[in-house]
């Protein structure tokens, strides 16, 4: 079922919640072209590169569109963002260490020193046994950034000259300088090397919400011309980033810093990401976008338990094809199921513990509120 913008309640920004769900469809079928890219299936590369040019980078560029601007305490911020980021990331890399020691018993028995060492790296903000949680530590860095930088970029230029300013720096510190024996702090401590880029990308969202055509005010005409603008401008110049990349597959990959060309890589990643925006303030709200959508964090997390334990096994399975077209409707379905298999733990997360995926400010049978406000921008 469908239905418009103005007869949806106003307490959500509506198309960002259709955004975070094909954002959240990306990840699910990027990462199964990944695994299909590396096992040999080499016709998918260009969905894979094009996808994973901008759709980490949407996120963030999300975040920011709804960061808080509300006068509070720097204990108040943090304690809210401790309970909303981090409680899910021990959620989900706890999980991943019961299917693992699943795995592992299923395989000739445990292995104690392997869990206790990816505990102690959980306390680095190291998501040692769901890695897809990388985004959640990293926005959390990115948020105490905001903290301590929103006072000095109040106007729309000053953030965007900001976040161009911290995409190159970040760029550079990811790229040139070796944390290893030369500093205190290894590379992406709490994601603080590679949320240095990230802020950049969050600032534009932050800059994004002052801008009528943006933030969903604009007219409709102006609209789809952004959107055919920045269609173009990503199609053709996703292919452009060729490197230097520092993972096997040589496509943008935030989660270890490897971006690859200082300017197109910005270019390609804003470009898509406003692609994404522009297309859900001109389609239909959907209901079950909807959903997804505000659940994305939910089904992030599950989709790393996807990407770590089933995604191998099913590219292992007969039955692809070697036709690109066929391969692609083949992963488009395993998607769909992927999600669809995901939705009755979202169901079942958030009438039982919503506390503990991303939801701290709802009651739950089991566990009461932990905190009393949600995480919402200012009307």
């Amino acid at each position: 079922m469908v239905t418009t913008h103005r007869q949806m309640a106003p307490s959500r920004v509506r198309w960002l919640d259709t955004a975070k769900a094909i954002g959240i469809i990306l990840v699910f079928y990027g990462h199964l072209l990944e695994v299909l890219y590396l096992q040999g299936h080499t016709a998918v590369f260009p969905q894979f590169q094009f996808i994973y040019a901008f759709h980490m980078p949407l996120f963030f560029v999300l975040a920011g569109f709804v960061a808080s601007r509300r006068q509070e305490s720097f204990a108040g911020y943090v304690s809210y963002r401790l309970k909303a980021r981090l409680i899910p990331f021990l959620f989900f890399n706890l999980l991943g260490l019961f299917c693992l020691m699943l795995v592992h018993i299923g395989h000739g028995g445990l292995q104690p020193t392997l869990y206790m060492n990816g505990l102690v790296a959980l306390a680095g903000g190291r998501p040692s046994f769901n890695f897809l949680t990388w985004f959640l530590v990293c926005l959390f860095t990115v948020e105490l950034f905001h903290f301590g930088g929103r006072r000095y970029w109040q106007t729309m230029r000053l953030q965007v000259a900001a976040a161009v300013l911290f995409l190159l720096i970040g760029w550079g510190i990811t790229r040139f300088i070796s944390f290893q024996g030369t500093i205190l702090l290894p590379k992406n401590f709490w994601y603080l090397h590679e949320a240095t880029v990230a802020y950049g990308f969050y600032l534009l969202g932050v800059a994004g919400r002052q801008t009528a055509w943006i933030a969903g005010h604009g007219r409709r005409s102006l609209l789809f011309f952004a959107f055919l603008l920045c269609a173009l401008v990503a199609v053709l110049t996703y292919g452009r980033n060729t490197g230097p990349f520092i993972t096997p597959a040589p496509v943008v990959l935030m989660a270890v810093s490897s971006h690859g060309h200082w300017f197109w890589f910005p270019v390609t990643a804003v470009a898509g990401a406003l692609l994404i925006i522009f297309l859900c303030q001109l389609i239909p709200d959907s209901r079950p976008l909807q959903y997804i959508g505000q659940n994305s964090l939910m089904l992030m997390g599950l989709n790393g338990l996807f990407f770590e334990f089933f995604n191998q096994p099913i590219i292992a399975a007969p039955f692809w094809a070697t036709n690109l077209w066929t391969v692609t409707a083949q992963a488009l379905l395993i998607t769909g199921f992927s999600i669809a298999a995901c939705l009755p733990i979202v169901y079942f997360s958030n009438k039982y513990i919503p506390q503990l995926v991303g939801k701290p400010q709802q009651r739950g049978p089991w566990l009461p509120n932990l905190a009393h406000r949600p995480l919402e921008p200012e009307k």
